[in-house]
């Protein structure tokens, strides 16, 4: 189990650049803009900014207000997604324990950065895969549909050899070191002085 202060922790390490266009930059809040760890969620991926995410999302007219709130709404989600794989999903987890203060531990460590930021970027890029938006999917970089694939789930020759890795790829990765840093790799586990095998 976790709490809504572990996502906020964890959601406050990570924030959009500033050095981004000015028009898009102007409407973000200060909550979205601030990041405790230095990184900033446009870092993961070149195609992940904010004025992709503003005109692939669903709403032609949204004020910044309800921008920003979408924003936020993405990332809780992304973490949200992350913690429970990490903390309730996996086999090694212990049906209702509470993991709240470890996680914040963690966060405070900044073990969650990379995991979070790659996995946001893969949201990012699934928004430009379903938007209903079709003005801004051809703009998107030049890019089409099989090349945004490609940016997600990586590439690799006929032969199955693969030349490049994607989104994806680097986000259960993530997700995989952070159940690994928790849980341990191998060997016995024990939680509370009792063996857990």
């Amino acid at each position: 189990m976790f709490s809504e202060n572990n996502i906020q922790d964890i959601k406050d390490r990570l924030g959009w650049s500033e050095f981004e266009k000015v028009l898009y930059v102007d409407k973000l809040s200060t909550a979205n803009l601030s990041k405790t760890s230095g990184l900033t969620l446009n870092n993961f991926h070149k195609l992940v900014t904010i004025e992709n995410v503003f005109m692939c999302q669903p709403d032609r007219g949204i004020t910044d207000d309800r921008f920003n709130d979408y924003l936020e709404e993405l990332l809780e989600n992304v973490i949200r997604e992350i913690l429970t794989e990490v903390f309730v999903l996996d086999s090694r987890a212990m049906k209702n324990k509470d993991y709240s203060t470890v996680i914040s531990e963690m966060a405070n460590g900044g073990i969650f950065d990379r995991c979070v930021g790659y996995c946001h970027a893969v949201k990012v890029l699934e928004l430009f895969t379903s938007t209903t938006r079709s003005n801004r999917i051809e703009t998107i970089a030049g890019h089409n549909y099989a090349n945004l694939m490609s940016e997600l789930k990586g590439y690799s020759t006929k032969d199955g050899v693969l030349v490049s890795k994607g989104l994806l790829s680097y986000c259960e990765e993530n997700r995989q070191i952070l159940a690994d840093y928790h849980y341990g790799s191998s060997g016995t586990m024990i939680y509370d002085a009792t063996n857990c095998w």
